[in-house]
């Protein structure tokens, strides 16, 4: 019977009800055929979350359909508005690669929107309108126009990368290392104490690096195997990159693990909870798994440094790119709109196993983003690797000079606010226009 006139009505009362998140069967007369018909209008319609049954037996079966999120595909707090979240082409010389961006943003949208998987990372990351600035693209842009697009987004101003006179003492310091190293405990004391007196930020956090590793480097290969990501990432990623970044950080800059959520981010979800007329208590923000966060005072403070991790065997399941993108993005959305310049960036990091690669998110237009592939690298593994520490070390330089900067332009827009409260008595402050996107 419910074939027949039950599964019509269920779908007109979904069509109608746009909001419907859970739907609960008071009926003890319910076969398992019907509770499959009624799942499949629930996964076509991809707005109900929870199906709940009095039967024991079929309460069982549907938490464990429930718990497979491939069985079920659900629409974003917010549905994107194509025609006014397209990046305005009109504003910018070319006219060719936003409009190739913006159909590919629109098709992206659409199929999420509609209950399909998305292919891959650039179209979750389209979704926010976020354009990943790499080698390849995947917007059906020509390679001379992307290539030439590309050559305009230069490395950030004012770096300066690693001089030569520093590799060459970077390499005497590596292979003086690796040549006793696994023979005689004393090599790193021994290194030390000669090069005490290097002032080379570059040297001075090769020797860092070196110091990290201490008394684990046998222990090289096992780490990086291992499929216990909290391992890997405490005793390897840390070691390696972590410390030695937030080495001499500057002031009133804090260093967080991965229990640490982002109020930017917890905000534009309860921003968009509110436009979407749901609960506002009990969001959460995300929680990378290292941050660096700038602190003026209890109540203000913004992060400018994310990295995520995960393990070789894990990124290709799980891949963390967009998330990442979407992370800074909201950090980008929160400084500007508490006066941060528009030239404004941050850093991320993001390890895929070995693989690694720092970005640069910007916001260089209303309602569109850069996701910049800055810089990329391999972490070496064994003693005889090490001369890959160059790439590392570059890494490390230009993170820190990154960060730097972010910190810099915060304090800058900190100073003008002050200086504008105290000029101003009684009036109502409205934050600009924020972009909406997706969680």
């Amino acid at each position: 019977m419910f074939e027949k006139t039950g599964s019509n009505w269920l779908k007109s009362v979904l069509n109608h009800f746009k909001r419907v998140r859970s739907i609960k069967v008071t009926t003890k007369r319910l076969k398992r055929n019907i509770v499959k018909a009624i799942w499949k209008i629930i996964e076509e319609s991809g707005t109900v979350r929870n199906l709940a049954v009095p039967n024991n037996e079929l309460r069982s079966w549907c938490r464990s359909v429930q718990r497979d999120n491939s069985s079920i595909k659900l629409r974003p707090l917010y549905l994107k508005n194509l025609k006014k979240d397209k990046v305005d082409v009109g504003q910018y010389a070319s006219n060719k690669i936003f409009e190739k961006f913006n159909s590919y943003m629109v098709n992206a949208t659409q199929r999420y929107e509609s209950g399909c998987k998305l292919n891959n990372s650039h179209e979750a990351l389209a979704l926010s309108n976020i354009m990943l600035i790499a080698e390849s693209n995947d917007y059906n842009i020509s390679e001379n126009d992307w290539t030439e697009y590309k050559n305009k987004l230069k490395r950030p101003d004012g770096f300066v990368p690693v001089q030569q006179n520093e590799k060459t003492t970077v390499s005497k310091i590596v292979k003086d290392y690796s040549l006793t190293v696994l023979k005689d405990s004393s090599t790193l004391n021994r290194i030390m104490s000669k090069y005490k007196s290097e002032t080379s930020e570059c040297v001075k956090s090769c020797l860092e690096i070196l110091k990290q590793i201490g008394s684990g480097v046998k222990l090289w290969g096992t780490y990086e195997q291992t499929k216990e990501e909290d391992l890997f990432l405490t005793s390897f990623v840390d070691t390696m990159l972590i410390n030695p970044l937030f080495q001499d950080l500057p002031p009133k800059v804090q260093r967080h693990g991965n229990g640490h959520s982002l109020k930017e981010s917890r905000l534009r979800k309860i921003r968009q909870a509110k436009k979407n007329e749901d609960n506002l208590k009990g969001w959460k923000g995300r929680a990378p798994d290292r941050s660096l966060e700038l602190q003026f005072d209890k109540k203000l403070s913004y992060h400018v440094f994310l990295c995520e991790v995960k393990t070789g065997s894990s990124s290709r399941k799980h891949p963390d790119l967009a998330k990442l993108g979407t992370m800074l993005k909201d950090l980008i959305d929160f400084a500007i709109e508490n006066g941060a310049e528009s030239g404004y960036y941050v850093t991320g990091l993001l390890v895929e196993g070995l693989a690694c690669t720092l970005y640069k998110v910007s916001k260089p237009a209303p309602k569109l983003y850069h996701m910049e592939s800055i810089h990329s690298f391999n972490l070496p593994v064994k003693v005889s690797e090490l001369e890959k520490l160059d790439s590392v070390l570059e890494f490390l330089m230009l993170s820190k000079y990154m960060i730097n900067v972010s910190c810099r332009q915060l304090m800058a827009a900190d100073k003008a606010n002050m200086k504008e409260q105290d000029s101003v008595v009684n009036t109502n402050y409205s934050p600009s226009i924020y972009a909406d996107y997706y969680v």
